[in-house]
């Protein structure tokens, strides 16, 4: 099984985000929505994650952004794009 492990620099945070520039008042808004998205996916069963990952990438990749950004949380670390 491959794992996909998101580097610390590119994890949904509220520190990086404001790093890469985003408006402070923007960076709420962008962990909520990634907050959403990350439970959405988790609530797949491993088919559609699997078609989620064939087809949409990208969703995946921002569900694990977020997702790895604690250990509480399930960091779809198990699932690759």
């Amino acid at each position: 099984m491959e794992y996909t492990i998101i580097g610390s620099t590119r994890l949904l945070t509220d520190e990086n985000i404001t790093n890469a520039g985003i408006a402070g008042t923007r960076v709420m808004p962008l962990l909520r929505a990634a907050n959403k998205l990350h439970s959405a996916v988790c609530e797949l069963d491993s088919n559609g994650k699997s078609c989620l990952a064939a087809h949409f990438p990208e969703v995946l990749t921002v569900a694990q952004m977020y997702g790895q950004t604690s250990y509480l949380l399930n960091g779809l670390e198990e699932t690759t794009p």
